[in-house]
């Protein structure tokens, strides 16, 4: 058994970092022009959110137990920002999220 569990760790980590793989693959090849939406992220924020996503995805999978603790808050803090940014867009009641962030 104690053989499986860090079998099992790799394996959520390296799903995990996959997806934000496949984020940064769509960050990089995002289309501005084929977007219709009134509220859109500047071009250049796209480059820089693809870069932030594999530089998390590569610390998460550093075998280094500090790195990959690093990338685990680096991630952690990515997916509380997307969910914020996604409950953000197209509302103009955003401050009525804000109190969300105060609570424990």
């Amino acid at each position: 058994m104690a053989g499986l569990a860090p079998t099992i760790g790799w394996i959520f980590s390296a799903s995990i970092s996959l997806i934000f793989c496949i984020g940064a693959y769509a960050q990089f090849t995002f289309d501005v022009n084929s977007n219709t939406d009134p509220v859109q992220f500047p071009e250049w924020m796209h480059t820089a959110t693809a870069l932030s996503l594999l530089f998390a995805a590569i610390l998460n999978l550093a075998p280094n137990v500090s790195f990959a603790t690093i990338g685990a808050i680096v991630m952690t803090g990515m997916i509380g920002g997307m969910i914020a940014t996604l409950l953000l867009q197209e509302n103009s009641m955003w401050w009525t999220r804000v109190p969300m962030g105060l609570l424990p």
